[in-house]
Formats: structure tokens, C-alpha cells, sequence
């Protein structure tokens, strides 16, 4: 329905002095709540020391990682003791008090069992604990601080039937009756070693993040509290990006015209698909049609779901119509229209509101999925650091950082949009399994499907997987994963790829890229282990020899496979990067390298990470876990032995620093792959509040005083971050463009075919449906060939040559755009610049756009011009 008409003028709303389109037409804001939402801590040593036979137990002895939800902490130094007890007091007084009882009861355990292993008891032993009342000195393990002393643990009682002793490990039950005398079932048993308990299985008990023993009922009290902040921090920050969304473009009063034009260059290319899928007869006729399009590079058909990675516009698309027929179904009004009376010359245009929009569906859609994302940030953190502060530390600096570590909100149709999300879910599930001792089967499946989802949507995912394998590899040959555990993770990665190829109807590019090399590399590598250790080398050798292995085996697989499926001519993320490294030019790489996005990272962002503390915590982190790290090695290289057990602990630290230098390392070549290392640098942030960490620092000052203290520093200039952006008030408005669009409409053929530059084309298809030769997605060889002809409009060619080339495309309209002639982003990337790198030949002649300018006749006739474009009909 059309309602009442609306102003779009502001009243007595001058536009602030931040803003930067003070030029543009002003609209009215539309009343409220009609707008369209949008190594933790050192290395764990031996006990006291108690000769050879002790020190080889330890080497050779599993040593499960620890701070994982279900099993047992892990064993603490004897040495110290009286410190490392000391610190958990502190940390359970001051963040876990609800869990103060248990704790008290899993120390009286301790105890016990520490007397036990004093006797050496080789015969089955019965106990309990809880019996008796207990008070803890108020001082002690305190630093200086005070602990409640514990209550009376007269019920429920834990009891504990300890089976074996064999060296050091007993093997242990342990229930607890509940209150109504219905016992936890008998099926947890621990194994108990340098002071620690290990669980290797658990019916009746949980772990806590921080290695805690805790009944299952509190374990579920605990997820579902994390679940209800994840889902508050989700809504916050959906809310978050509709309103700079809408208030950078007003886009609650723009009319659909107006709507599509602000998807520019490739957005608008991958929503004109979802367009295309809604406005078919039915879901089916509109896939077929985007399967076998023959508007987007014409003459030719091809198949865009394979070529630009359209799941996610096929799948919004089937929503939408799932939605729409419901709600017509049941007779309900999906949107509400309104005339929105514009400034002379501009005409009245209709603008709708509500998800019977299709702009306002899609847009929705990448939102809510991005909120979501912010839950599982928390979740993240919280998981890693082991306690929800870290949750809320992740969350906060993630916030406060917000314009370096996304842009979903000024380009929310991107792939990165629909991808990184899953990536997000992806690292968390890895963490899950380098943390856990337990191989659960649903958390591969989880791995598997999430590194599908991250995949099928951007053509450069499969380079951060690649990053991610290089991350895990060493960990491996080190010994941080177990080889069991990392050859099952490299299964996971294998067929997520083989499905990828598969739903992309055979994209060579899932074959032929650097990460389904190198997962087919370290497979054999893994395979082949056990000859290589045959060879006698030493413990150092016997890395290299893997390392150097599985670098020269990815690239030269790597570029074998490109050759034999034939897509070496196809640019990609790492063809970028080389280029970046080795200082390589020519037309197609300055295409991409011109463009702000791809330029080095900005000397600002470095700065501004410092602004808010986020560089110098997480800097602090990796110097943690690098020490620890560097130790592990040491110890390692010490023992010399082959084959051992797992026995270095804390490998998803390890990773997670690993990555962080990948991603560092990739954001300073690329700026646009900030949205990787910026959030994970909120996510490592979360390590400030691990105790295990830095137990340390905790047992000498209150933990509560350093974290806030910390959070206070970042709101200083967080807030200020944040107002910045709520302050962006801004109006979309491109009336040479519209008058443009407009024109081709009314004034040719429906099937007149249309070439120029890169981001009009696009929207050019989307808004009338016409074929065009070129387009952004720019990767393909074909494409860029293509380009390159009709970008020859704005060298030194002659008008003739120019003229022959677009026939030979079948063009019958050019659209010359007179900026482009002269615009000039920085340095060597003006298009005449570019053009002499590609033809110096022709350098000394005059630009053929001036040309043009002036007169094109006889090769081209203007048929339409305005202030920024020029149509010249191909003679």
C-alpha cells in the first residue's frame, strides 16, 4: 500500500560539521522505530624432582592440554606448590564465589589423595570427604587478601575408591551423593598425578574452564548464562550496524532505484542475482536463469553460481520467497509504502519499509548474521581465557576497534559478509579440539561443515586455511597436537574441500590453490613419519626435513595442479601477495593493488590499535607464550626421544599466536585483510584474564583491580571510537548516475549491449537488466582480458583500434566517464599511468579520452551526457 506522503527535507536539521556530504540533498529523518533495523602461564614441570624413573614417566606419559569444559585440570608443580594454591584461592574467591563450595571440597581431595600417594598404597582404599567442618586460615594463599573460609561440608559428600596405584597415577572413582540421596553415577574416574587430577572420563561430574571440577547441573547453569550474554552482545551489535548503516545513507527513505545504486561495483553485480532469483516465476526458473546467464559477460553463457560464489544470494533468495508466500498466505502486509517528495529537480519517488523490501530482506539477513558472530566472539573469548570476563574483553575491544575490524556495515553485500562469520565458528570448534582430550565426532562434523561455509562464499578463503594448516603444521612436528588428532583434522579439511568442489560444479580453483596442497602434503607427510624417523637424524634434523618438506611440496604441487586444470592465469590472494613482496606490476595487478582496500596497511592503524590498548595487551600475551613456547622446544630438543606421547601442553595458545603472525603479516601487505587480524587480536586479548597465564601477577594483586583497571584505559578512546561512528550522518544521492539509468531504461533497446567501467557496468545490470561485457569480479582471465579492451578507451590507443576491439565484443553503447580520465588515487594509478606501464609503445600519443571528450565522431556518436557520464553509441 502507498501511504500518506513524506517530506524527505529536514527540518531546521542543518547537517553537522563531520559530515562529509554537506553538499547533498537533505531528507527528513523519519519518525523513531520506523527504520529498518540492521600458553597460558609457563611450562608445567615435573614434581619434585625424584630421579630418572620419575623424569621418564613425565616425557613419556600422556599429557592431556588443559582449561578445557570436560575433563580435569592438569597437574601443577609440587615445587611450588603452596603459590599455585595459593592462586586458585584468589581466583576462586574473586570470580567463582558461586563455586566456592565445590572448590573447598576438591581441595580437601587434594589432600587426601597427596596423603595417600605419601604411603604408596597398593591395596583398594575407601574414603570420603565432607564429614567434618573445616576453616581456612583467612590469610592464606590470599597475598595479603582475605578468602571466605569454608562453610561446613556436611552434604553432599564426595567419595573416592581408588583402584590401583601404579608409580605415580592412581586410577580413581569419585560420585557425589546429591541431597535427595540419588547418587551421580559411578563414572568418573581421574587419574592423579604430580598434585593434579586428569579426567579421562565423566558421567556425574564437568570441568569448568579453568580446570574445575563442577556437577554436570553446574555446568549447564554456566553455558546457559554464557548463552544469554552471547545473545545480548549478538543483539547489541545487530543494532550496532543498522544504525550506522542507516545513518550513513539514510536508506529507510531511499526509493528502490535509489537503494540499488548504493550497492556499488561488485555488491551491486552479486545482489542483481538475488534480484534476478526473486523476480522469476518461480525458485527454480530463477536459478536456472543465473545458471545460464548471458547478461553479465555477453555473448557468452555462464554459470555466476560457479564463477562469483552465489550460495548466499541463492539462499536468501529462497527465504525471501518462503517468506513472501507465507505472509500472503495468511493475508499479512510485509512492508509499507510511502510517496517521499524530493528537492526540485528531482521527481516524487516511493520508498518501502519492512522485510517485504527485498534490499531491506537482504540486508536484514547480513546483519543478523553478523550479530550472531558477535555472540560466538563471546563465547570465543570466554572459552579461551576461561572465565566470561575474557568473554567480555573480546567483546569490548572488538567494540572499541570496531572501524578497523569490519566494514559489513558501509558494504554489507561483500563475500567476506556472508563468509567471516564462519570463519569465526570455524577457530572456535578448532580451539574446542586442540583443547580437549576427548575426540568427539560432532566437533569434526561441526569443523567440516563450518570450513564449508566459510569456503563457498569467497573465492579467497582458501588462502586463510592455508594459513591456518601452516599454523598447525609445526605444531605437530613440535608435538602440540597429537597425531591422531591432527591427522583427523587434515581428513575434515579434505573433504571440505572435495564438498566445495562438488557444490561449485567442478571449480578447478578448490583443486589447484596453495591450502588442497598443502593438506594433500602434510597427509603424506604423516604417512611417511615413521621412515623418516628411521633415517636417525636428530630431534632438530628430523623438523627441518618435515618443514622444508611441506613448503617445497605445496608449492610445487601447488603449481603442477594449476597447470593441469588449467587456471594458472586466474589472479588470487597469494598471486597479490607475491606481487607485493617481489615489487611486480603490470595492468592487472595495479588494477587490483590501486584500489585503497588493497594498498599496504595504513601507518595510522598501528596507532590507533595503541589508542586503545588492544596492540600493547595482546603484544604482552604473545611474550608470554612466546617464552613458554621457546621453553617447550628446549625441552623438547633436550630429551631426544622419537617417539613419545603427546607432551607439550597448551597447543591452542601456540595457534592462536601462530595465526596472529599470519594474519599480521597479511594485513600489512593487504589493508583490506585487516578484518582478519583485528578481531583475532580481540580474541587474544582475552588471554589478559587467563590465570594460568598469568597466575602469577594474580597471586601478588587483586584480579578484578587489573582487569578493569585495563578496560578503563581502553573506554578512554573505545568511547570515543564509537562516537565517531554514531556521529556519521550522511544521505545517499547520485542523481548523473540516476539520470543515466533512467535514460538507458526508456531510450534503447532492451537488448542493447553496454561496456565502461567496472563498478557502472554493475550497476547498470542490476537496475536495467542489460547485457554488459565487463564487470568487477575481476579474477577470471577472460574477464580481465576483456577489461583491458574496453579500458583501452582511456589510453593513448587510436579511436579506430578502440572502435574495432568493442565491435569484436558485440557493443553497442560505451559509458565514458570524464573522472576517469583524470582521477589519480596516489602515484602511478592514474588510468593513463597504468596504461603506460602496459603500452609503452604508445606513450608519447595524446590520451584518446580527451579525445573523445571532445569529439567522437567518426569512430563514436555522444548520444547521452550529463555531468559526470558520456553514452558514445559504437558506430
Amino acid at each position: 500500500m502507498v501511504g500518506p506522503t513524506r517530506n524527505k527535507v529536514k527540518d531546521a536539521c542543518p547537517e553537522p560539521a563531520q559530515s562529509w556530504r554537506a553538499t547533498q540533498v537533505k531528507r527528513r529523518r523519519r519518525p523513531a522505530g520506523a527504520g529498518e533495523p540492521e600458553m597460558e602461564g609457563a611450562l608445567q614441570e615435573e614434581a619434585e624432582k625424584a630421579g630418572p624413573p620419575r623424569m621418564l614417566a613425565l616425557l613419556g606419559g600422556r599429557d592431556l592440554p588443559g582449561g578445557a569444559r570436560d575433563y580435569s585440570p592438569r597437574r601443577i608443580r609440587n615445587v611450588s606448590a603452596q603459590k599455585c594454591l595459593h592462586l586458585e584461592e584468589v581466583t576462586r574467591s574473586f570470580i567463582f564465589g558461586r563455586f566456592h563450595y565445590l572448590y573447598c571440597v576438591v581441595e580437601q581431595l587434594c589432600q587426601k589423595v597427596q596423603a595417600l600417594q605419601t604411603h604408596r598404597a597398593s591395596n583398594k582404599v575407601t574414603f570420603s570427604i565432607g564429614e567434618q567442618s573445616r576453616q581456612e586460615s583467612p590469610g592464606k594463599g590470599m597475598g595479603g587478601g582475605q578468602r571466605p573460609p569454608c562453610r561446613a561440608l556436611r552434604t553432599p559428600r564426595f567419595e573416592v575408591v581408588f583402584l590401583s596405584l601404579e608409580g605415580d597415577y592412581f586410577n580413581a572413582h569419585l560420585w557425589v551423593p546429591g541431597s535427595n540421596s540419588e547418587e551421580i553415577p559411578s563414572a568418573a574416574v581421574h587419574r592423579w598425578t604430580g598434585g593434579g587430577l586428569r579426567s579421562l572420563g565423566d558421567a556425574g561430574l564437568a570441568q569448568s574452564r579453568n580446570g574445575e571440577v563442577r556437577t554436570a547441573g553446574q555446568s549447564m547453569e554456566t553455558d546457559r548464562q554464557d548463552r544469554m550474554d552471547a545473545a545480548f552482545v549478538g543483539i547489541l551489535h545487530w543494532m550496532h550496524l543498522i544504525t550506522l548503516f542507516e545513518n550513513d545513507r539514510h536508506f529507510s527513505h531511499l526509493s528502490s532505484l535509489e537503494r540499488e545504486m548504493t550497492f556499488r561495483t561488485e555488491m551491486g553485480l552479486y545482489y542483481s542475482y538475488f534480484k534476478t532469483m526473486i523476480e522469476a516465476p518461480s525458485f527454480l526458473e530463477g536459478l536456472w536463469t543465473i545458471m545460464n546467464d548471458r547478461l553479465t559477460e555477453y555473448p557468452l553463457v555462464i554459470n555466476t553460481v560457479k564463477r562469483f560464489h552465489l550460495y548466499p544470494e541463492v539462499v536468501i533468495a529462497y527465504w525471501y520467497r518462503m517468506f513472501m508466500g507465507v505472509m500472503n498466505f495468511f493475508g499479512l502486509q510485509a512492508k509499507t509504502c510511502w510517496n517521499v517528495t524530493r528537492i526540485e529537480p528531482l521527481n516524487e519517488v516511493q520508498s518501502c519499509e519492512g522485510l517485504g523490501d527485498p534490499a531491506c530482506f537482504y540486508i536484514g539477513v547480513i546483519f543478523i548474521l553478523n550479530g550472531l558472530m558477535m555472540g560466538l566472539f563471546f563465547i570465543y573469548g570466554a572459552y579461551l581465557s576461561g572465565t566470561q570476563l575474557g568473554g567480555l574483553i573480546t567483546v569490548l575491544c572488538y567494540f572499541f576497534n570496531h572501524g578497523e575490524a569490519t566494514r559489513v556495515m558501509w558494504t554489507p553485500p561483500l563475500r567476506e559478509s556472508f563468509s567471516y562469520p564462519f570463519l569465526v565458528l570455524q577457530m572456535y570448534i578448532l580451539t574446542v579440539i586442540l583443547r580437549s582430550s576427548n575426540h568427539f565426532g560432532r566437533h569434526y562434523i561441526v569443523l567440516c561443515l563450518s570450513n564449508i561455509a566459510f569456503m563457498l562464499p569467497w573465492q579467497f578463503a582458501q588462502f586463510i586455511l592455508f594459513t591456518q594448516i601452516a599454523s598447525l603444521f609445526p605444531m605437530y612436528v613440535v608435538g602440540y597436537i597429537e597425531p591422531n588428532k591432527f591427522q583427523k583434522i587434515i581428513y575434515m579439511n579434505m573433504i571440505s574441500v572435495l564438498s566445495c568442489f562438488i557444490l561449485m560444479f567442478g571449480n578447478p580453483m578448490y583443486l589447484s590453490s596453495y591450502y588442497s596442497s598443502s593438506l594433500l602434503m602434510t597427509w603424506a607427510i604423516i604417512l611417511k613419519r615413521n621412515k623418516i624417523q628411521k633415517l636417525g637424524v636428530s630431534e632438530l634434523n628430523f623438523w627441518l626435513i618435515q618443514g622444508c618438506a611441506w613448503w617445497c611440496g605445496t608449492i610445487i604441487l601447488k603449481f603442477l595442479t594449476s597447470k593441469i586444470l588449467g587456471v594458472s592465469d586466474h589472479i588470487r590472494l597469494s598471486d597479490l601477495i607475491a606481487a607485493r613482496i617481489l615489487g611486480y606490476t603490470d595492468f592487472d595487478t595495479l588494477m587490483y593493488t590501486c584500489a585503497p582496500e588493497f594498498d599496504f596497511m595504513e601507518q595510522a592503524t598501528p596507532l590507533r590499535y595503541t589508542k586503545t590498548l588492544l596492540l600493547p595487551v595482546v603484544l604482552v600475551i604473545t611474550y608470554f607464550i612466546f617464552r613458554k613456547t621457546v621453553r617447550d622446544i628446549l625441552c623438547v630438543l633436550s630429551t631426544n626421544t622419537y617417539l613419545r606421547k603427546q607432551l607439550l601442553e597448551r597447543g591452542e595458545l601456540v595457534f592462536h599466536t601462530l595465526q596472529l603472525l599470519a594474519f599480521t603479516a597479511l594485513a600489512i601487505l593487504i589493508m583490506r585483510l585487516k578484518l582478519f587480524l583485528t578481531p583475532h587480536m580481540c580474541v587474544m586479548a582475552s588471554l589478559i584474564c587467563s590465570r594460568r597465564l598469568f597466575g602469577w601477577l594474580f597471586c601478588r594483586v587483586h584480579f578484578e583491580n587489573v582487569i578493569f583497571g585495563i578496560l578503563t584505559v581502553m573506554s578512554i578512546q573505545g568511547f570515543a571510537n564509537l562516537h565517531n561512528q554514531w556521529s556519521i550522518i550522511g544521505e545517499f544521492n547520485n542523481l548523473p548516475q540516476e539520470e543515466l539509468i533512467q535514460w538507458i531504461k526508456y531510450n534503447t533497446r532492451t537488448d542493447a549491449v553496454f561496456a565502461g567501467a567496472m563498478p557502472t557496468m554493475a550497476s547498470i545490470k542490476l537496475s536495467t537488466f542489460h547485457p554488459i561485457v565487463n564487470h568487477p569480479h575481476y579474477e577470471d582471465a577472460n574477464l580481465r582480458a576483456r577489461t583491458k579492451i574496453v579500458y583501452s578507451a582511456y589510453s593513448r590507443k587510436s579511436a579506430k583500434e578502440v572502435r574495432d576491439k568493442l565491435l569484436e565484443l558485440h557493443v553497442n553503447y560505451y559509458v565514458l566517464e570524464e573522472a576517469w580520465c583524470v582521477v589519480r588515487t596516489k602515484p602511478g594509478c592514474s588510468m593513463l599511468e597504468i596504461w603506460d606501464v602496459e603500452d609503452p609503445s604508445n606513450a608519447a600519443n595524446p590520451p584518446l579520452c580527451s579525445i573523445l571528450l571532445k569529439d567522437a565522431r567518426p569512430y563514436f556518436t555522444t548520444v547521452f551526457q550529463n555531468s559526470m557520464y558520456r553514452v558514445l553509441r559504437v558506430n
